[in-house]
C-alpha cells in the first residue's frame, strides 16, 4: 500500500517492472547511479527523484543494500524509499524566500550606503506561512556634524491596523451600494 500512496501505482502494475518504470529520462541514471554505489559498500543512503503515475514529482530518501546468496554472490538489491517531497518543497521556498529577502535587503543596504531613507509598507509570511503586515524605515544614521555612522531600521507589524482599514473599506463600500442602489440620500 505504500508504494501505491507514494508513486500512484498498484502492486500489479508494478510487479515484474523494472524501478526504471518510476525514473524515467535523465532521472533514471540517478537511480542506475545507486546500483554502482551499492556495489563498492554494503549499503547506500541518498536522495533521488522520480514520477508518480499522475506526473507530479516524487523526492525519496532511498536506503539500498546489497543482497548476497550464501556464498557472497550478489542476488540483487534491497531498498527502502521515504517520501521526503514535502521537505523537498519547504526548501526550495525556503531558499527562494531567503534569495528574495536577500536581494531586498540588499537594495536598501545600497539605498542607505548613498544617504537615502527608505521606507514603507510591506505584506509578508511568518514562519507559519500566515500573512502580516510591516511598516519599515530604513535610514542612515547620522551624527551632529551629519556624518553616517550606522543604519538606524524601524519595523513595527501592523497587521491589525491593516485588517481594520480593509475591513472599514468595505463597510463604506457597503453604504455606498446601499444608498445609491436605494435612492437614499445621506447628509
Amino acid at each position: 500500500k505504500g508504494t501505491e500512496n507514494m508513486w500512484g501505482y498498484s502492486a500489479s502494475e508494478l510487479i515484474g517492472e523494472s524501478p526504471r518504470v518510476l525514473f524515467p529520462g535523465k532521472e533514471k541514471y540517478s537511480f542506475l547511479k545507486l546500483g554502482y554505489q551499492v556495489k563498492e559498500n554494503e549499503s547506500h543512503t541518498s536522495e533521488a527523484m522520480g514520477y508518480h503515475k499522475g506526473g507530479n514529482e516524487v523526492y525519496i530518501l532511498i536506503e539500498t543494500s546489497l543482497l548476497t546468496d550464501g556464498n557472497g554472490e550478489r542476488i540483487g538489491y534491497l531498498s527502502i524509499a521515504k517520501d521526503i517531497t514535502q521537505r523537498k518543497q519547504a526548501e526550495d521556498a525556503t531558499k527562494a524566500s531567503e534569495s528574495h529577502l536577500r536581494q531586498s535587503f540588499n537594495l536598501l543596504l545600497d539605498s542607505v550606503k548613498a544617504g537615502k531613507t527608505q521606507e514603507g509598507v510591506r505584506q509578508r509570511k511568518d514562519v507559519e506561512g500566515k500573512g502580516f503586515w510591516m511598516n519599515y524605515r530604513i535610514a542612515p544614521a547620522k551624527d551632529a556634524e551629519g556624518i553616517t555612522f550606522g543604519t538606524s531600521i524601524n519595523v513595527a507589524d501592523i497587521t491589525h491596523l491593516s485588517r481594520t482599514e480593509q475591513s472599514l473599506q468595505v463597510a463604506n463600500q457597503r453604504v455606498k451600494l446601499a444608498t445609491e442602489s436605494g435612492g437614499i440620500g445621506i447628509w
